[in-house]
């Protein structure tokens, strides 16, 4: 898959799953843009984690586990 379009379904997935298609589209969402904390336009919180975590798994088969360098 090409290196773009991987990075517009993940922003894609990140805006529809945390619901946030009112603050932003995918294509303003930068790559190294903050998600959480303060910094953050989108405010994401751990349910929001969870609920992108489980998309990643059913989309790509992609497993996050709980690990420290994973949340970072």
């Amino acid at each position: 898959m090409d290196k773009a379009v991987l990075k517009a379904q993940l922003k894609q997935l990140i805006i529809e799953e945390s619901d946030k298609s009112d603050l932003l589209t995918p294509t303003e969402l930068q790559d190294d843009e903050a998600l959480f904390g303060d910094k953050s336009r989108l405010h994401l919180d751990s349910l929001d984690a969870l609920q992108i975590a489980v998309a990643l798994k059913q989309k790509f088969g992609v497993d996050l586990k709980g690990d420290r360098a994973i949340r970072k």
